[in-house]
């Protein structure tokens, strides 16, 4: 990193220049910033468990692959639905909800599909901490059950998963690609860390990495050591573009059941190996 700046202030348009393009990069991840958050009270799409925050802003997520919405609500509909973590942007087409927050506060004007009539009411919202079950419901209660961008927020993934099965008999996951997790969108990525301001990369209050191999879910702890070897994270630089849509998102659509497990692994090598496998894959597209 020394030897950047000193190369930088040693050319031709240096000091000044230099310093101009610092202020460029900062305004850029100003404006950035200001236009994809929002002031909202957790770490997720929904709330799994107590971790309310209201003086936190945050980049909110509903769903990135926007490609399977039409599925999603053909298979919701004249089905007993259930939406876990619904009351950031809750599925209307779901019958049920479970979520930490309560009925009254939910954002319904911020709906995944507002083209559809509220079919949950007060008496079939639940409120409670997901990763403690069991769930107040039946075996096989929800002939389909969605759990969108919060497996990747909770403490415990694996036993939300869990209680998914037993509850459902079909349904929808998604999370955040890994390869979104690990990805800066930032531009100016270098002069923005030589200012000292270390840009985001991927969400930033998210605990997991989650891939899918089939049916079949891997939880991998993400944790800061992401951030402390350059060699473990992808930035618009290294792919000379942003990611696309199916790039950024993990979607399941299951049946019967699906599987799912924690990796447990030296998480500096996976890391690495990781963004190596991803890298390689990028420059073949």
């Amino acid at each position: 990193m020394r030897s950047e700046v000193a190369r930088l202030r040693g050319s031709p348009w240096s000091t000044r220049g230099f310093d101009r393009l610092l202020r460029a990069a900062s305004a850029i991840r100003r404006c950035s910033s200001r236009s994809r958050e929002r002031s909202w009270p957790r770490t997720g799409r929904g709330s799994g468990e107590c971790r309310l925050n209201w003086a936190t802003t945050l980049t909110a997520v509903a769903m990135i692959l926007r490609s399977n919405l039409p599925l999603l609500r053909k298979s919701a509909a004249n089905a007993r639905v259930l939406d876990i973590g619904g009351w950031y942007q809750p599925f209307n087409l779901a019958t049920h909800v479970i979520d930490l927050c309560p009925y009254v506060t939910r954002r319904c004007h911020e709906a995944v599909d507002p083209e559809d009539v509220e079919r949950f009411a007060a008496d079939t919202w639940v409120v409670a901490d997901v990763c403690a079950p069991p769930w107040p419901y039946p075996d096989k209660f929800f002939d389909f059950v969605l759990c969108s961008h919060l497996l990747e927020d909770v403490r415990d993934p694996i036993a939300v998963c869990r209680e998914i099965n037993r509850v459902g008999k079909a349904g929808y996951i998604e999370t955040p690609s890994r390869l979104r997790e690990i990805f800066s969108k930032d531009r100016l990525f270098s002069l923005l860390l030589l200012r000292g301001s270390m840009p985001e990369v991927g969400f930033y209050h998210h605990r997991w990495f989650v891939e899918a191999a089939g049916t079949h879910l891997k939880f991998t702890a993400k944790t800061t050591a992401l951030l402390q070897d350059r060699r473990q994270y992808l930035t618009r630089r290294d792919i000379g573009r942003k990611l696309t849509e199916e790039e950024s998102g993990l979607g399941l659509f299951w049946t019967d059941a699906f599987t799912f497990e924690e990796v447990f692994c030296d998480l500096r090598v996976d890391y690495a190996a990781f963004r190596h496998r991803a890298l390689a894959q990028l420059s073949t597209h």
